[in-house]
Parts: structure tokens; sequence; C-alpha cells
């Protein structure tokens, strides 16, 4: 009778009296106005309203312990607050997809070189070897011709230059497999990206 005065007077809310039922036995007999049943203020101009929101309190002699901490009479409605906060933002959340977005890590010993052919004759200047059945992706790169758009970039990109040894990836976004791949891919574009790894890794599927 205590816990339900001290709460009548402090004001608690609907969602504290929610809250407290959880950890609060129900009547087992019937109570009499001022006993252990309180009516929240929002019910007592709706008499309807008010039987279904009757809420049963008792008094306890120990205090209510949630996340191993005691609260007691308002400090309860504080916990109350937080968790109804809590469980609104949870319900908020309730039936959205989590999404994991992830970025592409470049392998270190991986490097890109941007070409553009400004005359449709001009060579790239490497040549190749691939695998005859194109389950290796990649073509080793076994010679760098001179005069070519390669030996210019490899001049202007020394960080980024183009070895004997290295491995033609890609071109354009396009998986090398077979040596013929790189001839039709070089013919349709004019500008070109070529991705590479260097000569110590070795990629096979």
């Amino acid at each position: 009778q205590d816990l339900a005065r001290m709460l009548f007077y402090c004001r608690v809310d609907l969602s504290t009296m929610s809250f407290l039922s959880r950890f609060l036995p129900h009547c087992s007999s019937g109570c009499s106005e001022n006993s252990c049943c309180f009516v929240t203020e929002d019910a007592e101009d709706d008499p309807h309203m008010a039987k279904s929101l009757v809420t049963n309190l008792h008094a306890v002699s120990d205090p209510v312990h949630i996340d191993d901490t005691a609260w007691f009479g308002t400090e309860i409605t504080m916990v109350s607050n937080r968790m109804v906060s809590k469980g609104a933002e949870n319900l908020q959340n309730e039936g959205q997809v989590d999404e994991a977005f992830f970025e592409e890590q470049q392998d270190p010993d991986e490097y890109h070189v941007y070409l553009r052919k400004t005359d449709l004759a001009a060579r790239v200047g490497v040549s190749l070897r691939g695998q005859r059945n194109g389950m290796t992706i990649g073509a080793v790169v076994i010679d760098v011709k001179g005069d070519s758009m390669i030996t210019e970039w490899n001049r202007m990109h020394p960080e980024d230059a183009v070895e004997v040894g290295d491995r033609l990836m890609m071109i354009n976004s396009v998986p090398v497999r077979l040596v013929s791949d790189v001839h039709v891919e070089l013919a349709k574009v004019q500008d070109i990206h070529l991705r590479l790894l260097r000569r110590s890794v070795s990629v096979t599927i």
C-alpha cells in the first residue's frame, strides 16, 4: 500500500506501471479503494479505459532488482523511461535489413596502368604468355617493347612501371584468361586500364 501511495503521488505514467507489473505479483483477492490497486490519471475520465488499466501493486519490503541494481520509487520511473526509450528505438529499427558495405582492398602487390591511344597504330608494348586452357587468371609479361605506350608510362611512373614477370590480370575490368582476350579487348577501346600483379604473386582458380 505504501508503494502504491508513493507511486500515485509521484504521478507515475502508464509505461512505468506496465514495467512494474512484470516484477510485482497480481492481487489474488478483491481490492478495495486505497488498497493495492492503482488507476492511472489517463483512465479517470473513461470508466471503460479505467477498467482495463487497473494495475495491481503490492507493498514490498525488498527493493526491486534490475540488472543487479536496487531501485526505489521515482528511480524506478527513471529506469522505466530509459527502457521504454530503448524499446522504442529497437521497435523503430525492427524489420530493417542490415546492410554491409564492403570496400575492395587493393593487394599490396597490385598496381594499375592507365593508357590512352592517341594513334590507332600505337603499340601497347608488352609481350605476354598465357595458359592455353584458360584456367589461370592472367597472362605473364615476358617482354616490354621499346618506343611504346608502356615504355612512356614506365618513364612517367617509375613506382608503377611494368616489369618482365608481372602478371596482367584485367583489361578495363575484364579478366584476362587467354592471350587472345588481350588482343580482342585492346582492339575495341581507346582508354586502357590495366590491372597487374607483381611477379611474386601467382593467382590460380
